[in-house]
């Protein structure tokens, strides 16, 4: 469902000129132009579908596509695969639809760094199309959350700008001005503590110069810490990296921290180390094949450690990610111990680890009376 601001833009005739009764296209046909205006007006679908079958324009076909996909969007937090095509053949009518891309950008899915960087350009272009709204600026200034504030400050600038009566354009950038002062104050504390006892605070700094996506100074204070932590000193920095959308960076530290895991692993790495790399942004990077090489790094040195419980969570992980035959008989045998002997759970495993490979017994024998019955003979 469109947005109240585009609903009141569209109420005045400033996003579309067919809400106006501009004049349209010789293509646009009277009964065409009904079938569209019910189409906006009621949501109707099939109103759409009717206007669209006798003959549009490309610009007010655009139109129709954008409102046939908003009356597919129960609310702002929706996402519909039909909508969204939908929209995409707005855009492709008319590449000015800075409406289209507003609504398809607001029903994006954001769960890796590519969709993110999507989502963010497709509203600078709605911003550029359409420099006198302030709905793709709100939208901007929600994506630099939570770290970003002189990009989110700015965005809200904007929006109170083009719309100075909405009160929440300027309590929002009040917010956003008192979040930045506190964390800029935090960083200034963090850096006087660790002046004075880098060992013990320098990690701190880090931390806080991520708050404000002051770069330059997070990695200065990650280069001290690495002095005294030199294995945590890497993941603080790519956490700031990734939260302050400096993504190829990220992506090439994380790497670097998973090959050294795995380096470690034979020389004292300990569970509690391989558990400090957060699974979270490294799905977020969409490194795949470094999440699957952590997971297995976190199951051998729990494993080696018999810290079941751990091991248990990281091949069940790993498992799901890339199911293998050797995956799941671990799991299985970790569950085991783990959960006080959960027989029927290692059963489950095991017996998937036979469907890939019915030799797998072989390789853990110890395993055998937990398999189906015709696999035990």
């Amino acid at each position: 469902m469109l947005p109240r601001i585009c609903r009141s833009l569209l109420a005045a005739g400033l996003l579309f000129p067919l809400a106006a009764g501009a004049v349209r296209s010789a293509e646009d046909g009277p009964q065409a132009l009904k079938a569209a205006r019910k189409c906006e007006d009621e949501a109707d679908i099939s109103a759409c579908q009717r206007a669209l079958r006798l003959g549009l324009s490309p610009k007010l076909a655009s139109e129709v596509y954008t409102f046939w996909a908003d009356a597919l969007l129960p609310s702002m937090n929706a996402y519909d695969p039909e909508a969204a095509k939908l929209l995409q053949k707005a855009i492709v009518l008319d590449p000015e639809n800075a409406l289209a891309m507003y609504v398809l950008a607001s029903h994006m899915y954001s769960g890796n760094y590519k969709l993110f960087e999507e989502k963010r350009r497709i509203f600078h272009k709605a911003a550029e199309l359409r420099p006198d709204w302030e709905g793709p600026h709100e939208q901007l200034a929600m994506l630099a959350k939570p770290w970003q504030f002189e990009e989110m400050i700015a965005e809200w600038s904007k929006a109170v700008e083009l719309a100075p009566d909405d009160p929440i354009y300027r309590k929002e950038l009040e917010s956003a001005r008192k979040a930045r002062e506190a964390a800029s104050a935090k960083l200034r504390a963090m850096e006087e503590k660790a002046k004075a006892d880098p060992k013990m605070w320098s990690v701190h700094a880090v931390e806080a110069a991520k708050w404000v996506c002051d770069i330059p100074k997070a990695e200065e204070y990650a280069a001290i810490m690495e002095k005294y932590q030199p294995y945590g000193a890497g993941r603080s920095l790519a956490d700031a990296y990734s939260g302050c959308a400096q993504f190829g960076k990220a992506i090439e530290l994380y790497r670097k921290i998973i090959d050294s895991l795995e380096k470690r692993l034979d020389s004292g790495l300990t569970v509690i180390e391989a558990l400090q790399v957060p699974e979270q942004s490294l799905q977020f990077l969409d490194l795949k094949p470094e999440l699957m090489r952590l997971y297995l790094v976190q199951a051998a040195a729990a494993e080696r450690s018999e810290s079941w419980w751990e091991a248990h969570v990281a091949l069940d992980r790993a498992a799901q990610l890339t199911p293998s035959a050797d995956l799941y008989a671990r799991l299985a045998r970790a569950t085991l111990k783990a959960n006080g002997g959960d027989k029927g759970a290692a059963m489950q495993a095991l017996a998937k680890g036979l469907k890939l490979d019915p030799k797998l017994l072989e390789k853990y024998p110890e395993l055998k009376p937990y398999a189906p019955e015709e696999k035990k003979k």
